[in-house]
């Protein structure tokens, strides 16, 4: 019997179109959407690349001695700067055409910045500058001819800036963007509610005709309530597969983290959608369209305080009511996944991990327990 009651509600979940969109569909658009606008937000940021300058020299002592400086930058294994000596008026003439970042005019050995932006590339010049005018009193009592003598205080120079040093705190490698994803995968596995409520409803004789025939069948109470409540699980359980294959090898998204990890924290997470659904449709006297506004609305709470639509508004949370943000299932599941990323331990990711399960189980049993108690006075 129980495998009959099972595979009858597999089918009526995969032919249910409202099923299928939210299930299946509906997080996938909303990944596509994630990626469409945040490709176009990294392509408009400023990468580093090597500036360009136009340069005016006067041909005296001073400007060889800036000149040996640019020379030195322009020829380093990652050039940073390309230094093109060109006329006064040539030098206007490419930076109105935007063909350089800016123009050095040596006037009496002092260099003079004259830019149109202020942007990163900008903001290297003015540095660049800053520093040579720091280390210019030394050029002056060294032979130009000395090589040695002048590669050591340009590299002096290089070394003690900071406009490009990148520092790596982990082996992780978040970017901005790398949390909104994260929400999305735990958003997936809270629409697993809905199918929760209806899990309930199947059993429950005062909410549907199915439930009224299997409330007066001799199935037992635990054989229906299971053969309900694994399918609905199933179903959203591969919908959480799919989304996480679809993000990483459709889209290219680089979730980081051990891609099996990653799953499974899914399929956890997953565990306490479907349980959350099924505890709110089993809660007596509430009509069902109460219980769908009910999940309805823990799944979009949850899933912007985990910071689905306001990246930020998760360390908000955990800043000023950290005991809301513990109990919130989103947050635990994207805590999960960043956590697989972040650190060189799966300490923190099982912790996680053992408190989503802990919650999913306590949810399912105590469905259980709500269901099996009830009777009714007439069917």
């Amino acid at each position: 019997m129980f495998s009959h009651i099972f595979k009858y509600s597999l089918k009526v979940n995969f032919r249910t179109k409202e099923t299928l969109f939210w299930t299946y569909l509906f997080p996938i658009l909303l990944g596509t959407c994630f990626f469409a606008v945040f490709s176009n937000i990294t392509a408009k940021t400023e990468n580093f690349s090597t500036v360009k300058v136009a340069v005016v020299l006067e041909e005296t002592n001073e400007d060889q001695y800036f000149k040996s400086m640019a020379d030195f930058l322009a020829a380093s294994e990652t050039p940073l700067i390309a230094p093109e000596y060109v006329t006064e008026s040539k030098a206007i003439n490419m930076l109105e055409n935007e063909e350089v970042t800016g123009i050095i005019n040596l006037e009496k050995g002092v260099p003079a910045l004259t830019i149109l932006g202020d942007g990163v590339n900008e903001s290297i010049l003015k540095e660049i500058l800053n520093k040579y005018m720091q280390i210019s009193y030394m050029l002056q009592n060294i032979d130009l001819t000395d090589s040695n003598a002048l590669q050591a205080i340009f590299s002096q120079m290089l070394n003690s800036s900071t406009y490009i040093k990148e520092l790596k705190l982990t082996d992780g490698s978040m970017d901005m963007f790398t949390n909104y994803y994260y929400s999305l995968i735990a958003m997936c596995c809270l629409f697993g509610s809905f199918a929760g409520v209806e899990c309930a409803s199947s059993v429950k004789a005062n909410l549907s005709k199915i439930g009224m025939r299997n409330s007066v069948s001799p199935v037992k109470k635990l054989s229906l309530i299971l053969g309900n409540f694994i399918p609905a699980y199933l179903i959203q359980a591969l919908a959480g597969i799919i989304l996480i294959l679809y993000l990483q090898f459709v889209l290219k998204v680089n979730l980081a983290g051990n891609t099996p990890l990653i799953i499974l924290t899914s399929l956890v997470g997953t565990l306490v959608g479907v349980g959350t659904g099924t505890f709110i449709g089993s809660i007596p006297k509430i009509s069902e369209n109460v219980k769908i506004t009910l999940v309805l609305t823990f799944s979009l709470v949850s899933s912007f305080f985990s910071g689905l639509m306001i990246g930020d508004i998760k360390y908000m949370v955990e800043d000023k009511l950290p005991v809301f943000a513990l109990l919130n299932p989103a947050t635990a599941i994207s805590d999960a996944l960043y956590s697989l990323n972040i650190y060189d331990t799966y300490t923190k990711f099982f912790t996680h991990l053992i408190v989503l399960t802990i919650y999913g189980v306590v949810l399912v049993l105590s469905s259980y327990f709500m269901t099996r108690r009830e009777s009714y006075a007439n069917i």
